[in-house]
C-alpha cells in the first residue's frame, strides 16, 4: 500500500517527484488529474497527498474541497 499520493498532470514533474520519493524509500501512487485522485482517495488511505493545484478535469482546489 503506497504511503503518498502524488497528484500531478505534468509527466516531467511526475518522474522527478517519483525519483525523489523512491530514492528516499517512500512508496507512492500517481494520479494525473483531480478525478483520478478522488477515485484513489476513495479506494485507499494515504499518509500524505502532494497535490498540483492547476490540472485538467478537476483542479486541486476542488479536490481538496471534496
Amino acid at each position: 500500500m503506497p504511503d503518498i499520493l502524488v497528484v500531478e498532470d505534468n509527466m516531467v514533474n511526475q518522474r522527478l517527484i517519483g525519483f525523489l520519493l523512491a530514492r528516499a524509500s517512500y512508496s507512492y501512487a500517481l494520479a494525473s488529474n483531480g478525478q483520478q485522485a478522488l477515485e484513489l482517495l476513495r479506494a485507499s488511505t494515504y499518509r500524505l497527498v502532494l497535490m498540483d493545484m492547476m490540472m485538467p478535469v478537476m483542479n486541486g482546489y476542488e479536490v481538496t474541497l471534496r
